[in-house]
């Protein structure tokens, strides 16, 4: 209903490799000022991964549609994918005189091309 109606809909699937997700939940753990973004879930999350993978990818492929369109962004690196996400946005408002670089392609990538991209 919302881009029948002309909204412009984004969807984003942010993709991180497990090694990086670990990685960054040790970091928060031994950081006093980033324990509280820890919980049991997270853990459990780790445990499942290959399921959630499948699952994710499932979902992917299910829901990417012409009108409604998924783009992945691989965030093991936070800046550069940040930067991405922001020149993808930018290039989708395609607003007049706008000038912006196009997004990595190996950052960001339409989600019908997902399939063996995403990290595991």
């Amino acid at each position: 209903m919302l881009t029948q109606s002309g909204t412009l809909l984004i969807k984003l699937w942010l993709d991180i490799s497990r090694d990086e997700q670990g990685r960054r939940l040790e970091e928060r753990v031994d950081h006093p000022l980033k324990r509280f973004k820890v919980s049991s879930l997270d853990a459990e999350a780790q445990a499942r991964w290959s399921d959630y993978s499948k699952a994710r990818d499932e979902m992917l492929k299910r829901t990417h549609v012409d009108y409604a369109p998924w783009t992945v962004v691989a965030t093991d690196k936070k800046k550069t994918a940040r930067l991405n996400i922001l020149r993808h946005v930018l290039r989708r408002l395609n607003r007049p005189g706008l000038e912006c670089r196009e997004p990595d392609p190996d950052v960001v990538f339409p989600g019908d091309e997902a399939q063996g991209r995403l990290a595991e």
